[in-house]
């Protein structure tokens, strides 16, 4: 017995070629989302350290007023 695989519909073909267009472009998307969570986690943590440096700062002036 011979067993024919027939080529997939046009219409299937079709689909499953905006299925992987699809796929890519959310792929895209989440690296993109990704880096720019990494860019305001990395500002955010500078932004911490920058308030603590100028509590620390205007502590030492009031302590230094004594």
């Amino acid at each position: 017995m011979v067993w024919h695989i027939s080529p997939m519909s046009d219409s299937l073909h079709s689909r499953a070629l905006l299925v992987m267009e699809e796929n890519r472009r959310l792929r895209e998307d989440k690296m993109r989302l990704d880096r720019e969570y990494a860019e305001r986690i990395e500002a955010l943590r500078f932004a911490i350290l920058e308030s603590a440096m100028s509590r620390a700062e205007s502590k030492a002036r009031r302590d230094n007023r004594g």
